[in-house]
């Protein structure tokens, strides 16, 4: 079974990784705090598998494409 990381171990590895010795604790500790926010960030802005079923379903039933997009576009 393979382990999946937590948020915050992906962070830590990105800072380390990308950061090495070029970064002092308590910007360390931002550019984490950072990373975790644009993930939640990027995450609240993608599709479910359900939003895209419901969203072909409709699809399949419109002739607009416009008056589709704007009903299941995020916001």
């Amino acid at each position: 079974m393979v382990k999946q990381e937590t948020l915050k171990e992906a962070a830590d590895k990105y800072v380390d990784i990308n950061y090495y010795n070029y970064i002092k604790p308590l910007e360390k500790e931002a550019a984490i705090e950072n990373f975790i926010e644009g993930a939640q960030w990027q995450a609240e802005r993608m599709y479910s598998e359900e939003d895209l079923r419901t969203a072909w379903i409709a699809a399949k039933n419109s002739s607009d494409f416009n008056e589709w997009f704007e009903q299941f576009k995020k916001k």
